[in-house]
């Protein structure tokens, strides 16, 4: 197993196909709406996947997409980062600091400095172990008991 953040063999882009689309939505209903979510209706037509400044990307490994995550073009400075899964098969062994790292370098590809999310309570420690800091940022989409974390690039 390569070393956590190790971008070595990854992909993060733009799903190409109907399959990746596909994939892109289970992980993240499946990943992160039913276990922490269970109250919202995960909607894959919402119009902020296809909206602009909104980045949706799949993270693929061997051919598979395992990963998403969703960049949006949160301001200026700032990108934020929503929606961010490994898929349940895949989970603990790199592939999120792997995720981060590569979705990091596209932020900084947008020209943003500071990355902000709103992190799950039992994913909090994984974010501070890759460089996040817990501070409070003006966003009204967060969902259930998230924490606000923010990065600087």
């Amino acid at each position: 197993m390569a070393p956590p953040g190790d971008t070595k063999g990854y992909l993060l882009r733009a799903p190409a196909t109907d399959s990746e689309w596909a994939a892109y939505h289970r992980i993240r209903r499946t990943a992160l709406f039913e276990p922490y979510h269970p109250e919202v209706v995960y909607d894959p037509k919402h119009p902020d996947e296809h909206a602009a400044g909104k980045h949706p990307l799949v993270l693929i490994k061997d051919g598979r997409v395992i990963g998403t995550i969703r960049i949006d073009d949160f301001d200026a400075e700032r990108a934020a980062f929503r929606i961010i899964a490994i898929d349940r098969a895949h989970q603990g062994r790199g592939h999120g600091a792997a995720l981060l790292r590569l979705a990091e370098d596209f932020a900084r590809r947008l020209g943003r400095r500071r990355v902000v999310l709103h992190g799950n309570p039992p994913n909090v420690e994984f974010y501070l172990r890759n460089g996040y800091r817990e501070a409070a940022w003006d966003d009204d989409v967060a969902l259930g008991d998230s924490i606000d974390l923010v990065k600087e690039l």
